[in-house]
């Protein structure tokens, strides 16, 4: 089927589905196979149209619609999820909407939800839902706009090279941040430098289509290769000639940040009180007065709508009390990157209670995840941190390696999994007490550690 036939259908019924455990009444299902084929979409078809009321099922299975030969309902297409793709685009073409892409190593859900809260006290907002930032994610997100939609804020996730190229060629983003570039993925990028070429391919997008990048002019390796694009805004933490937004952060764990907007019309200076712990997240204040700022949103408008975000059920940065103790949270993901910035601001953190750290494994280290392991045990011991728990994933027992190749001694307490981690915390007389600092790979669920699901609604 020609796609802008299936278009002026999706018109008629403007939701798509591809989970018929989520599917939508009146809406399109897509069948797509996962990526090792075991679990064919196709298989779900008629669950999606006889049971669960889809208007339509594309498919790609030529046996299941000789089935249902004559039922115009099942429509038959070359690749489910291409076809997907190609609906995307074109709705993206149809809508002629502004689009701004959010690629990275670190901190691109954080960074789309800000953006998407400044932006929404002013226009139209549409924003990448939840997480669903890859090839199956970023299509949906774009066909969930309508014409009312102005703005549209979509987050590119990728683990390979030429992902995030295939990204934009269905988003065709107007506008572009790259947050940063660090040891993400590793296992699929196969080093960092790969990891660097394929979150700048967003930028190599924008440049062949003449858009705009939102560029931290504090990262040299963002600053020389966002070269190659002829207009750039800049944000950083320095006065510099060309930086309109710069900042700096306060002595303080969750992060207050001095900003000024310095531009031909105004030269203001803004205090922003943020729920955000660390000072790494400078970047993305800054970028969210970028934004904001070159969009037309006031400036005082962007620090409330800062200042309103929060990220509870998240499980990033989150902060909350269990069992009479304080908890900071950030277990959606990790990488060495991430985690090396966070353990550094945890130590940093001056408080009169211990601090207690408690640490998962990272699933992002390709062939070198045991040394990265490693380092970050290193780094504690240097910087004479003791009160340190342990907990490894119940398939990758990369801390228990690390541990054995550490020289000297060391007062961690290891466990192989969350479970035994689990008992341990259960049990008052011997759980360390303090303030907890818990960051970690999601697959590890460190969350079950600390009631996460009743304590977040208990705050």
């Amino acid at each position: 089927m020609i796609v802008e036939k299936l278009h002026k259908l999706f018109l008629k019924s403007p939701q798509v589905s591809t989970d018929t455990r989520h599917s939508i009444e009146n809406s399109i299902f897509f069948a797509i196979s996962s990526d090792n084929k075991v679990n064919k979409g196709n298989q779900f078809a008629e669950t999606a149209i006889q049971e669960n009321g889809s208007s339509y099922a594309i498919i790609d299975d030529k046996e299941l619609k000789a089935k249902h030969l004559d039922d115009h309902r099942y429509i038959l297409v070359d690749d489910s999820l291409v076809m997907l793709q190609e609906l995307a685009k074109y709705h993206r073409k149809y809508l002629g909407l502004t689009i701004i892409a959010v690629a990275g190593s670190n901190g691109k859900t954080t960074n789309k939800e800000i953006l998407k809260r400044i932006l929404a006290r002013k226009y139209k907002v549409g924003a990448t839902m939840k997480n669903l930032n890859n090839q199956i994610g970023v299509p949906l997100t774009i066909l969930s706009f309508t014409e009312e939609h102005e703005i549209g804020v979509i987050e590119m996730g990728a683990n390979h090279l030429y992902e995030t190229k295939a990204l934009c060629e269905i988003a065709q983003p107007n506008f572009g941040i790259v947050t940063n570039c660090g040891k993400d993925h590793l296992e699929g990028y196969g080093s960092v430098e790969n990891v660097i070429k394929a979150n700048c391919e967003l930028y190599e997008y924008l440049a062949l289509t003449d858009g705009i990048a939102f560029v931290n002019a504090d990262d040299i390796t963002l600053l020389k290769e966002s070269g190659i694009i002829r207009n750039r805004i800049y944000y950083g933490s320095l006065d510099k000639s060309k930086v309109k937004i710069y900042g700096k952060c306060q002595n303080s764990p969750w992060l207050v940040a001095d900003v000024t907007v310095n531009d031909s019309q105004h030269h203001l200076k803004f205090r922003v009180k943020s729920n955000l712990f660390g000072s790494f997240w400078l970047p993305t204040i800054l970028a969210g007065f970028a934004v904001g700022n070159y969009f037309g949103v006031s400036s005082d408008i962007i620090r409330m709508a800062i200042e309103s975000y929060d990220s509870i059920g998240s499980k990033r940065t989150e902060k909350y009390r269990w069992n009479g103790s304080d908890v900071l949270l950030d277990c959606y993901n990790a990488n060495p990157s991430s985690m090396e910035a966070f353990v550094k601001e945890v130590i940093d953190y001056t408080i009169e209670v211990e601090k207690v750290f408690v640490l998962g494994t990272m699933l992002e280290g390709g062939v070198n995840t045991v040394l990265e392991h490693k380092k970050i045990l290193e780094l504690l011991i240097e910087n004479g941190v003791r009160n340190v728990i342990l907990v490894d994933d119940k398939q990758e027992k990369c801390f228990k390696k690390a541990l054995d190749q550490l020289d000297g001694e060391h007062s961690f307490k290891y466990f192989s999994t969350v479970l035994d981690a689990k008992n341990y915390f259960e049990n008052d007389e011997i759980r360390p007490c303090g303030h907890f600092f818990v960051k970690g790979s999601n697959r590890v669920n460190l969350t079950l550690l600390f009631d996460y699901e009743i304590a977040k609604n208990e705050n």
